[in-house]
């Protein structure tokens, strides 16, 4: 049952946070299976290609999902679509932090004894490099993490993969990426500004914020994940 529904505009009202929970909980095979190809196949959109997903993270290569839609008789827009399940800052990176663990729990514990000056300088940039992992930049401008640095070469190879529909091969137009979960902004300015230099194509991106608006603008698609969430609680 919906949390909420009006009569007067015939609307289904429901938690945008149990909507959010239920997304960010998903991994990205689930992300890409349950939500994203159907929601963009009701927005007008066709599947193309999506590439097959295994154990090996060395597939883990270009757009992961290729869909085009038509926009005038015998003119269709293909779309490469790249997918996130973590925060994407500047310093993106999914193990960005795991350094930093053990340090601290070396100290609490305290395994390491600081009785010199260059074990706190060691310590304080440890801390450092932590703390701009967690606000999301960098304070040297020229230096680019290398989680950064996958997305835009995977983004590049989205734009200049080939892909074969109808006996041809079409380029892509435009790139979305998309994370369930946040795309900061300097993330966002430094990819556009990266991405802007090899590339005249577009490239759009979709947080967790924006893809619940977008499914929440897709009625039925909208409907559906709420039964499907009630059914889980």
């Amino acid at each position: 049952m919906c949390s909420f529904f009006s009569f007067k505009t015939k609307r289904c009202y429901f938690d945008d946070d149990k909507l959010k929970n239920y997304i960010n909980n998903l991994r990205e095979k689930k992300l890409q299976k349950n939500i994203i190809i159907p929601l963009f196949e009701q927005n007008g959109f066709e599947l193309v290609h999506k590439i097959k997903h295994t154990d090996d993270k060395n597939t883990d290569f270009g757009a992961d999902i290729i869909m085009k839609k038509s926009v005038l008789p015998q003119i269709d827009v293909y779309c490469g679509i790249q997918l996130k399940t973590e925060e994407i800052h500047k310093n993106s990176s999914k193990d960005s932090n795991n350094h930093v663990a053990p340090l601290l729990e070396n100290l609490i514990r305290g395994r390491n004894k600081i009785n010199n000056l260059n074990s706190v300088v060691t310590i304080l940039e440890e801390l450092l490099k932590f703390t701009q992992n967690i606000l999301g930049y960098n304070l040297k401008e020229n230096e680019t993490p290398k989680g950064i640095n996958k997305i835009v070469n995977q983004l590049l190879e989205s734009l200049n993969y080939p892909i074969p529909d109808n006996l041809r091969n079409k380029m892509v137009d435009f790139i979305i990426l998309i994370s369930s979960n946040n795309i900061t902004t300097p993330a966002r300015e430094y990819l556009k500004k990266v991405l802007i230099k090899d590339s005249r194509r577009l490239i759009y991106f979709i947080d967790i914020d924006d893809l619940i608006a977008m499914i929440k603008k897709t009625t039925e698609f909208y409907e559906y994940l709420i039964r499907i969430i009630n059914a889980l609680e």
